[in-house]
């Protein structure tokens, strides 16, 4: 069955803005009963601000001439599904139910067809892409049937261009959707899922979502439809894109766990519904479901089968397709036997069913991938593509940029990232967003990533380019372009002293030089300061309209922000790369200070570079190595949540990441004065001159009348990068 891409909560009547949760509807109710409509497509959508457009503007194409409505089911808290939902009044019939709190798929769904007007009603999730005739080519069919009637459009799921997708992904899907057509019309219930339809009469006779199930609903319910005498078909010019599959094998394999867990419960409720035992096979065969048992004995978790297929994740891309398929395989069917066995338990608990209210079983939202270049393309899309494109493989703040835009979603854009293979990309995939990789960066050279780009643009046909760092931005500007793609660029790491990003002042010169040159090729131009604005106009004589976007940053789920005034320990964090331009040796040695005063104090230099043997020794000269520690590269949220102070003397910043998520996390902050460091904190914890003295003195008295601010949240930062992509520039 098709797990669907969204949980769903407690429904709210438009027309009821009082009640509390209700957002009301995009289309007024009047108190008298509205004239029968022949359809009605009900979506259920859980922080679909990034999914929906895709579909929305899908169902601005529909060629049904008769009465329908949409009404659209948000899921809990408001994400920016709201504003998309606004964007399209004027084009589609929309009446939009929502609640304050998730509530799981069941409920929502079930007060979505409550409101629904329709004869015909026709489930649609909102990672799927409908065909022109979708809703024409329901209502025919239930118009032509003498019996009660289920209609199924099976999901056909689209991939990014991975390892996972050829050797899995793809091939299985493909199964899948060969077993469905040529099931028994008995056992066609089973793909009850993402997409189908049923008449009013038949849903109030026999229908309703069990809020009971924690996941598998969808099958519970065509069981009982089945039962009921209702007749389930596959309809297969009803077939549907599916933008929201698993996108790896760790994905994959945890969702298998979850269902087997879901089956073993829809057996103890249905007796029916128990499969018969499998006769025995070949000799191949047995030792398979030996391989399979001999797993499914040996992990018993979630999690284990989570690892299980991370490892698999983590193999070489040159392992053979076929190899990583059967380890696929393996992980799937045993997963699913051993949720079978041990998960069912957890299925029933609330705390189960706290974690898993986001869509992916993982945790992770699993997003549209798109193909990679010359691996096939996907079926015409509506939705405008920009093309990101970055050239570092590793983790940092740009990475941390692309990571947070992709996971919020640029409302109307669907967004790949081009990058080397690395941790990027493979952070990328975990959290289901669209990623192509090749030979694109300092380490390919020029004229590879030239042809990357070039090639990679061709086979997509994005609207926009948008370049991130230096080496991008110049790739960006003098790579040849399919006609009419507009040229972005964010800048990200311009410094006040020329001394931070270039070795020698004739380096400076000439990337000033190249710099100046890119510019008139860019449409749209955008800083993430306005420290960051000034220093590009006076050092690069930008002429064009530089638009500030601070970067915005989101709390992760279950965090709560700290009041600054309440934090008073003496836990002094610092979370930079070890070198030169970090300054952490004035760090040290204003801790050293603090030490004296504070005994109890201690600071923690997380992070790696080449000066940690230097730094370690100055910490031993000065008597504190005992109360400082090099920990190495540390997890953010985890180091954040040990500290109280977190300090940054870096020479310059343009919009620090860690600046901004200790601010929204309430922590105290003694920082440089320099870059954009005074936009996010205002003036409170700023330090002008860095005498060991000052930063002792700042460290020690900072954050009591601390006036942090974030400017900027994730979905604020995102939408506005969209009104940018929407503006019209004669440059």
């Amino acid at each position: 069955m098709t797990d669907p891409d969204g949980s769903s909560s407690e429904s709210r009547l438009p027309g009821s803005p009082s009640e509390p949760g209700a957002l009301g509807s995009l289309s007024e109710r009047s108190e008298t009963k509205r004239p029968a409509l022949q359809a009605s497509v009900i979506i259920p959508s859980y922080r679909g601000e990034q999914r929906l457009p895709e579909l929305l503007e899908r169902l601005t194409r529909q060629d049904f001439e008769g009465a329908w409505e949409v009404v659209v089911a948000l899921d809990g808290e408001d994400d920016g599904s709201r504003a998309v939902l606004e964007t399209y009044r004027d084009r589609l019939p929309l009446t939009v139910i929502a609640s304050t709190q998730s509530r799981g798929v069941a409920e929502t769904l079930n007060g979505a067809y409550e409101v629904a007007q329709g004869e015909v009603l026709i489930r649609c999730d909102d990672d799927l892409s409908p065909e022109p005739h979708m809703v024409r080519r329901h209502v025919e069919l239930h118009a032509s049937s003498d019996v009660p009637l289920g209609v199924i459009g099976a999901t056909r799921d689209v991939f990014a261009d991975t390892p996972y997708a050829r050797a899995y992904g793809i091939p299985a899907n493909r199964r899948h959707l060969a077993t469905a057509y040529k099931r028994d019309e008995t056992e066609t219930w089973v793909h009850w899922a993402a997409h189908n339809s049923v008449t009013r009469e038949t849903w109030d006779r026999f229908g309703r979502f069990d809020t009971s199930f924690a996941y598998g609903e969808d099958g519970e319910l065509g069981f009982r439809l089945r039962e009921a005498g209702v007749r389930i078909v596959i309809a297969p010019e009803l077939e549907i894109v599916h933008r929201g599959p698993a996108p790896s094998a760790g994905a994959r394999i945890t969702r298998a766990f979850v269902s087997g867990a879901s089956r073993h419960e829809l057996e103890r409720s249905h007796p029916g519904t128990v499969r018969p035992a499998a006769a025995p096979g070949s000799l191949a065969g047995n030792l398979w479901n030996g391989a399979v048992g001999a797993l499914a004995a040996s992990v018993r978790s979630q999690g284990g089968y989570r690892r299980y297929g991370r490892a698999i994740d983590g193999l070489p891309s040159a392992v053979p397709a076929g190899l990583r398929g059967r380890l696929i395989a393996l992980g799937v069917e045993a997963a699913g036997r051993s949720g079978y066995r041990n998960g069912a338990e957890d299925l029933r608990s609330e705390s189960w069913r706290d974690a898993h209210r986001s869509p992916g079983f993982d945790g992770r939202m699993h997003r549209e991938a798109v193909p990679a270049p010359n691996r096939g393309v996907l079926p015409e899309q509506p939705m405008r593509t920009a093309l990101w494109i970055v050239p570092v493989a590793d983790l940092g703040g740009v990475a941390r940029h692309v990571l947070d835009a992709t996971r919020v979603g640029i409302p109307g854009w669907r967004v790949v990232v081009l990058c080397p293979e690395g941790p990027l990309a493979e952070r990328l995939r975990e959290q289901g967003a669209a990623v192509t990789t090749g030979r694109f960066g300092p380490d390919a050279g020029p004229v590879a990533s030239m042809r990357t780009l070039r090639r990679t643009a061709a086979a997509l046909r994005p609207e926009i380019v948008h370049s991130h760092l230096a080496y991008a931005d110049i790739i960006n500007a003098w790579t040849r372009l399919p006609r009419g793609t507009r040229r972005f660029t964010t800048e990200h790491g311009i410094a006040g002293d020329d001394g931070v990003y270039h070795p020698s002042s004739l380096q400076s010169r000439v990337m000033a030089f190249v710099h100046r040159a890119r510019f008139p090729r860019f449409d749209g131009v955008i800083a993430v300061a306005e420290a960051t604005k000034r220093a590009m106009i006076q050092k690069w004589h930008v002429t064009q309209p530089i638009t500030v976007i601070l970067n915005g940053v989101d709390l992760p789920e279950g965090v709560e922000p700290r009041d600054p005034s309440t934090v008073t320990g003496t836990r002094i964090l610092s979370l930079s790369r070890l070198a030169p331009e970090k300054r952490i040796d004035k760090l040290i040695e204003a801790f050293a200070l603090v030490k004296k005063a504070r005994p109890e104090a201690t600071l923690t230099v997380a992070g790696e570079g080449a000066l940690l043997s230097e730094l370690e020794a100055l910490a031993t000269r000065l008597g504190i190595a005992d109360a400082v520690q090099f920990p190495g590269f540390a997890d953010p949220e985890k180091a954040m949540r040990q500290a109280d102070i977190v300090v940054q003397l870096s020479v310059w910043e343009n919009c620090s990441y860690t600046l901004l998520d200790a601010a929204a996390r309430g922590l105290r902050i003694v920082a440089s004065d320099v870059g954009g460091n005074r936009e996010i904190l205002g003036p409170v914890g700023l330090v002008g001159r860095l005498s060991p003295t000052s930063v002792a003195e700042a460290i020690s008295t900072c954050g009591v009348t601390s006036q942090n601010r974030v400017h900027e949240s994730g979905s604020a930062m995102c939408h506005r990068i969209s009104i940018e992509y929407s503006r019209k520039r004669a440059l």
